[in-house]
């Protein structure tokens, strides 16, 4: 019986999202999160990790390379088309949303950098104290299912030069459900979706 109810209680609804801001961590401060190193953080048996983990793969919430975690909760160590210079360092994101929402939820300097999926442009944002310069770019935000986020949604949660170009995209791509969203739209979920790792970075003196 006793067997039965550890198997039942091995794992907690909320473990994921701790393990998620721990890799997170890790990772921005430029390291993988080795799963010895993430029993260790969170003091998990390795059942109760290898769920979380599980799960987390399951729904394109993690990025496992052998042993350690090198991408969760929007950063990678992976190169990627989108970065975010802080410190004089590159953090690869997922997708566009990824660099603009976190330098914003951290409060940081930064400079966000990626390409316009219609016409190639590069693109970068000044971000000051957590606030993105007024520029006019928009950002594409998915609709719809959303089983494998780093399938279903960041694929296409793009940064683009205008609207136009947006549309000129969805129009190509057999308009998919979503949004357009202007910087300051982007910057409330970015501070909302990264909330919980708000204390990860402190405030920088000056944009990389």
């Amino acid at each position: 019986m006793g067997s039965k109810v550890y198997r039942a209680v091995v794992a907690s609804p909320a473990d994921p999202d701790t393990l998620s801001r721990i890799a997170f961590e890790a990772i921005w401060a430029g390291a993988p999160l080795s799963l010895r190193g993430a029993r260790a953080r969170t003091g998990w048996a390795r059942r109760r990790l290898q769920a979380a983990v599980d799960q987390l793969l399951g729904a394109g919430r993690l990025e496992l390379d052998e042993s350690s975690i090198v991408g969760a909760h929007g950063v990678t160590l992976r190169s990627t088309a989108h970065r975010i210079r802080h410190d004089g360092v590159d953090t690869h994101t997922w997708c566009a949303f990824d660099a603009v929402g976190i330098p914003v939820a951290l409060a940081i300097d930064a400079v966000v950098a990626t390409n316009c999926p219609t016409c190639g442009s590069g693109l970068e944002i000044a971000i000051r104290a957590g606030v993105p310069d007024d520029r006019p770019f928009v950002t594409w935000m998915p609709f719809g299912p959303c089983e494998n986020v780093i399938r279903d949604f960041y694929a296409d949660a793009n940064l683009f030069c205008s609207k136009e170009h947006v549309d000129d995209w969805r129009a190509a791509a057999g308009t998919p459900d979503g949004a357009a969203l202007t910087l300051p739209e982007i910057a409330a979920q970015g501070r909302r979706v990264w909330s919980d790792v708000a204390g990860a970075a402190e405030p920088t003196g000056g944009v990389a």
